[in-house]
């Protein structure tokens, strides 16, 4: 009888195979900043291929990944909603405000999932006394809400909505490789989330590091 504990709390607690190890150890390597990195450019360009974007960038973790894309579309004083349990706002050591510069508004929603109709209300524009929403994050699967996936027919409502207000949206994709097996909403978001937005995605078993995907000119 298999008696194999499969841990899933986190893909932090994953650890790399050994075809994974032989992988790195075997890779063939160079001086990133002059982009003379073989294995890290096709990394880079597998990850735009795969997300739909002009561009890919490997960062060493999650949070910073998340943090790099709030810098990216929000201005200092401006906010950012997303839900009430996400990681950016829970567990990121303040970094939104620290880092990016910006207000969380947060809102409480069911398993995590948000919806155009809850985020709609809190949507502001220019005004003389409250901040500005820069963009709407959104954490895919919702860790802390028991790994909640979005339905496609919710993600592409609030995407579309989002857009047509003139904002960017945020994908926090905490495993898309979960989603895509799923069959859910993991199967369009590369293409939903936007050409404009970024989306930052972790993988389980990788050593460490994270693929966000965006504009060539982001980078």
């Amino acid at each position: 009888m298999n008696t194999a504990i499969v841990d899933l709390r986190s893909d932090t607690v994953t650890k790399p195979s050994a075809a994974m190890r032989r992988a790195m150890y075997e890779a063939e390597v160079g001086d990133d900043v002059y982009r003379e990195d073989p294995t890290l450019n096709r990394l880079q360009e597998r990850a735009a291929e795969v997300f739909a974007r002009e561009a890919g960038l490997f960062v060493a973790s999650g949070t910073m990944g998340n943090q790099a894309a709030l810098k990216v579309h929000g201005k200092s004083g401006q906010e950012v909603i997303c839900e009430a349990r996400a990681h950016i706002y829970n567990f990121e050591m303040g970094s939104v405000a620290a880092f990016a510069g910006l207000v969380p508004r947060t809102i409480w929603a069911e398993d995590g999932i948000l919806t155009w109709e809850l985020i709609a209300p809190f949507v502001r524009g220019r005004g003389d006394h409250r901040a500005r929403t820069a963009l709407i994050e959104l954490e895919n699967t919702s860790n802390i809400a028991g790994g909640s996936v979005y339905p496609p027919e919710v993600f592409d409502d609030i995407a579309d909505h989002v857009h047509a207000a003139g904002l960017p949206v945020h994908l926090d994709g905490e495993d898309f490789q979960c989603q895509r097996g799923g069959g859910t909403a993991g199967d369009r978001i590369d293409q939903e989330s936007g050409l404009g937005d970024v989306l930052s995605v972790e993988r389980a078993g990788r050593a460490r590091g994270l693929d966000a995907g965006g504009e060539q000119g982001i980078h």
